[in-house]
């Protein structure tokens, strides 16, 4: 029998995902107009006008803080995946070589002797050889 090399396992990186565009919030740009626009013909306060300004470019900020804030996380997300991806593959590489450099052990399994008793040892192989000679 041969022995196998023990190997190891790695755990991939974490894909990157991509989150949904969230949609502009005209809702929440409009209601604030009309309030305001309502509050002004009623209560005849030119404040209310500020109030009908500033409510739509506060959202819009918003949104478009948002936006970018998203924008640089996915970015962030892929540049740490490729960093991942390229020590995951330099780690695979080193264990090919390892693997390849591990000398094989067979494990060579004697007849019963007369006291019933399994006798196994080892030794060390060269790939080349077609023989197994085993150390006594």
């Amino acid at each position: 029998m041969e022995g196998r090399y023990a190997g190891q396992e790695f755990a991939p990186p974490e894909v990157p995902t991509e989150k949904d565009d969230q949609p502009f919030p005209w809702l929440a740009m409009v209601a604030p107009v009309l309030l305001g626009v309502s509050m002004w013909l009623i209560f005849d306060r030119p404040a209310a006008l500020l109030f009908v300004l500033m409510s739509p470019m506060m959202h819009m900020g918003n949104f478009f803080m948002n936006r970018s804030k998203d924008q640089r996380l996915v970015k962030r997300s892929i540049g740490r995946f490729d960093t991942r991806l390229a020590a995951l593959s330099a780690q695979l590489l080193t264990e090919r070589t390892l693997e390849q450099q591990a000398p094989t052990r067979r494990i060579a399994v004697d007849r019963r002797s007369a006291d019933g008793v399994v006798r196994a040892r080892t030794a060390q192989v060269d790939p080349t050889a077609r023989a197994l000679v085993l150390p006594r």
